[in-house]
């Protein structure tokens, strides 16, 4: 019935679904009364499923969005894992699978890859889940199971899905320059290049997320760095640390290096650190 009310009145709706779909999405983020916040949730949910590709594009704030998903699946709440699962299988139904890379780099893959090792064997998806209509009253354990199993049988079961253990290259590049920083038989120039290359990963705010430093415990491997490091190598990390690109918009890596760090730290309860398969 839904699907017919869109058809027949869908520039009307469209419309009124841009405008109302980042409402909707500061209030699933930031509202402090749960009631409020789980209805914005089911309507943000709405909105991915019946929006066409084209509009929901244009509207679509990717980062808030993860957030949201990473923050709904560190939830003691079963409704709120539900949502967040589904919100997952709509994006990746109604973006082709392109979102993908997006929510590995994110820690979303990991997380739900976990949910679903640590869970008990679930019963098969309903069709409540699968069509999005189980109420939050309705929501037990068990949908959240049957959910899980769903998404990853339909959307994570290609080998490497998510990385090992939520390890990405990214993840894996920062942690062989950290691991050339906390050698003591490093050379100066070893060295130099090292934190050369792991700033100008922060010289534009995209290319690490939040999870992938999470992961890699670069802010650690930098901390000892630094603490031991003599003049001239503090020199050449603020250097690197100030050098503005073409891709920076106007941020030097620092500026991203601590907003990153601010991310992470607000975030922290929500991931594991994932560690790489022997």
């Amino acid at each position: 019935a839904g699907t017919a009310v869109w058809k027949e009145n869908e520039d009307v709706l469209t419309v009124f679904g841009e405008e109302v779909f980042t409402v909707m999405l500061v209030t699933a983020s930031s509202s402090i009364d749960s009631g409020i916040r789980m209805d914005s949730l089911q309507a943000l949910t709405r909105l991915c499923y019946y929006m066409e590709r084209e509009p929901l594009e244009r509207v679509l704030d990717l980062d808030s969005v993860t957030e949201v998903i990473s923050s709904l699946l560190s939830s003691e709440g079963a409704s709120a894992r539900h949502i967040a699962l589904t919100l997952v299988h709509v994006l990746m139904v109604k973006l082709d699978g392109s979102i993908l890379q997006l929510l590995t780099r994110e820690g979303i893959v990991c997380t739900i890859q976990n949910m679903s090792k640590s869970s008990s064997p679930p019963a098969k998806a309903s069709s409540s889940s699968s069509r999005h209509s189980t109420s939050s009253s309705e929501v037990s354990e068990r949908h959240v199971e049957s959910m899980v199993k769903y998404v990853v049988q339909t959307h994570l079961g290609a080998a490497g899905a998510g990385g090992k253990g939520g390890v990405t290259e990214v993840v894996r590049k920062l942690k062989a320059h950290g691991e050339t920083l906390s050698q003591t038989d490093s050379s100066d120039e070893d060295w130099a290049t090292a934190i050369r290359e792991v700033m100008s990963m922060f010289a534009a705010k995209d290319t690490v997320s939040t999870f992938e430093m999470r992961t890699s415990n670069i802010c650690h491997y930098l901390s000892a760095a630094l603490l031991n490091a003599t003049p001239a190598r503090w020199c050449g990390f603020l250097e690197a640390a100030s050098k503005v690109t073409d891709d920076s918009e106007g941020l030097l890596p620092a500026h991203v290096l601590l907003a990153k760090l601010v991310a992470a730290l607000n975030s922290a309860s929500g991931f594991e650190t994932g560690k790489e398969d022997e």
